[in-house]
């Protein structure tokens, strides 16, 4: 068993206004007018139990061993629902003056398969009791060795077409759904990111940091090189004007010298040995 406390919350502070020990499964509180009933998932039925834990006469419903036993409970406003271990779907409502069934029996399984959707974690039912939003779990392997993974789609079962209509989520999964209080079809759903989903994006991160920082140490590789090049080019080109001034000067005087006779030739000869 485990501790129960029921508060009452106002403007300023909560107060707690009963503990007792309890091995429901699930429970919910229901108001009409001043008067406030606490129900709860306990062995093979819903029960009624007044602000200590003690159930009370009225049963809104039990649940056949082929049904299951009910694990999760949710209300809003007057409607109450229900879901079992085996994903049998029972909607309730409070109108009257206790609590009675309403509609059909619904089942959390594929529309077009008829399997089993997965285990359910969490259930919210919607204003006007016609809809049920569920999240549920992935099982893998049995018994010691059972896995179990968060579904990153978000279900609702529809009452009017007794059929459980899906949205995935890709890769990221839900962790809460919340009904409007007057609009029977806005839902809210919290999402985070699949983990393995995190630890890639950390990893393409590091890949991508890794990859920059290569790139910098290449371009300023090539800067430096290019620096080199550049102090080393002043110098060729020195040389090259240099050859170039002494063979047009050779060549001017060899002109010069072939016009002269023969002693003009000596005289060139000589001067072009003492260039």
């Amino acid at each position: 068993e485990a501790d129960a406390e029921i508060w009452e919350l106002d403007r300023v502070e909560g107060i707690r206004r009963s503990a007792f020990s309890s091995s429901a499964s699930d429970m919910v509180l229901m108001a009409q007018g001043e008067d406030v009933t606490l129900y709860c998932c306990k062995d093979n039925e819903v029960q009624v139990c007044n602000a200590a834990g003690m159930p009370g006469k009225g049963r809104p419903g039990s649940f056949t061993s082929e049904e299951g036993f009910p694990v999760h409970l949710d209300s809003n406003g007057e409607f109450m629902a229900c879901v079992t271990d085996k994903g049998i779907i029972k909607r309730y409502s409070q109108k009257a003056v206790h609590v009675k069934q309403v509609g059909s029996v619904g089942r959390f399984v594929h529309p077009e398969t008829g399997e089993s959707l997965g285990v359910v974690r969490q259930m919210r039912v919607n204003c006007d009791g016609t809809r049920v939003a569920l999240l549920c779990d992935r099982v893998r392997g049995t018994g010691s060795l059972e896995l179990r993974e968060p579904d990153t789609k978000v279900h609702v079962y529809d009452s009017a077409r007794d059929v459980v209509l899906s949205h995935s989520f890709g890769q990221r999964y839900p962790v809460g759904i919340f009904w409007d209080s007057e609009d029977p079809k806005l839902l809210t759903i919290e999402t985070r990111r699949m983990r393995w989903v995190r630890d890639r994006e950390e990893q393409e991160r590091k890949e991508d940091a890794a990859a920059a920082m290569r790139a910098a140490a290449a371009d300023d590789s090539e800067r430096d090189n290019d620096d080199d090049r550049s102090s080393e080019a002043p110098s060729q080109v020195a040389e090259a004007k240099g050859d170039s001034k002494f063979e047009s000067r050779v060549q001017l005087v060899g002109v010069k010298g072939a016009k002269d006779d023969s002693s003009g030739d000596r005289h060139f000869d000589a001067k072009q040995r003492g260039e």
